[in-house]
């Protein structure tokens, strides 16, 4: 059976660019398939379809990006009840410390 990874991330300058191209890099060696999608093009078509995601944000003012918390006010609910339990990992590029993201992710309580 194949394995579906999707990859939601916002990389808006050259080094979360960077950082985003190892991540797709590194999974794509995987034995799934991956899909990499700004957060701005992900539907939740993508999350439905998806064995596991792995997001990848900047912080942005202690928290994740605008365009990953405009993924989420889009996708969230229609996702909610029918992917409980998908495997979700987060990477958080920081120019601190990263906490704000970091805190935040888990009280989305991702499905």
């Amino acid at each position: 059976m194949d394995k579906h990874l999707l990859i939601i991330g916002h990389a808006p300058s050259p080094n979360t660019h960077t950082l985003l191209k190892t991540i797709n890099d590194a999974s794509n060696k995987s034995q799934c398939t991956v899909t990499s999608l700004s957060a701005f093009d992900t539907t939740p078509e993508h999350i439905i379809q998806a064995d596991a995601v792995i997001l990848f944000t900047p912080e942005n003012l202690s928290y994740m990006s605008g365009a990953m918390k405009d993924m989420f006010d889009h996708c969230y609910y229609p996702v909610l009840e029918k992917k409980q339990g998908l495997p979700v990992a987060a990477i958080v590029r920081a120019g601190h410390d990263g906490t704000g993201t970091v805190h935040a992710l888990p009280t989305i309580q991702l499905p």
